[in-house]
């Protein structure tokens, strides 16, 4: 594969384990909007106090939610998948009354008590992963390309040539 779109854990183990360029589908804002929207009905109270449990690479910036939403949110990061339980306990004893995670942390909630949301993967942060992954190949074609022709050049000539950055280091 010349790039792979991933995210959360598998993401983390592409990003670690290989070279392979890598597009990480985040969640976005407005579906964690929306399932704490849920959750605050499903807990029918004011102000819930709502844990969230995901894996770092997969949140978009989630600043203001508490403002939007009048909640309180506890956000637990995720290093591997076995952590699930450790960070629903954590959040347990913080309080919460509603976790929002992956289908593991959400089982692991509810054996616990807890009701949880599984959040998804909603057709738009495929969309833009997608894109963003277009991109990438095109600036990888276009390198590809002005490599090819550099090599070619480099082929054919009998004097020597020296590329240089713009900091004016010699690359090759």
């Amino acid at each position: 594969a010349d790039i792979v779109v991933s995210r959360g854990y598998i993401a983390s183990l592409i990003k670690k384990n290989t070279n392979i360029p890598l597009i990480e589908v985040r969640i976005h804002a407005q579906e964690i909007g929306l399932l704490i929207k849920k959750a605050k009905k499903m807990t029918q109270k004011e102000h819930p106090y709502i844990g969230i449990v995901s894996y770092r690479n997969m949140l978009s910036d989630l600043s203001c939610m508490e403002e939007l939403f009048d909640v309180r949110i506890a956000i637990s990061y995720l290093k591997s998948m076995e952590e699930s339980l450790t960070c629903v306990n954590e959040l347990v004893k913080q309080g919460v009354d509603f976790i929002i995670g992956g289908n593991i942390t959400c089982n692991d909630a509810n054996s616990l008590g807890i009701p949880a949301l599984v959040y998804g993967t909603s057709p738009e942060s495929i969309r833009e992963a997608f894109r963003e992954s277009q991109k990438m190949a095109f600036v990888m074609e276009s390198e590809r390309r002005s490599n090819a022709q550099f090599e070619t050049v480099i082929d054919t000539i009998f004097n020597g040539i020296i590329k240089i950055n713009a900091d004016r280091n010699i690359i090759i």
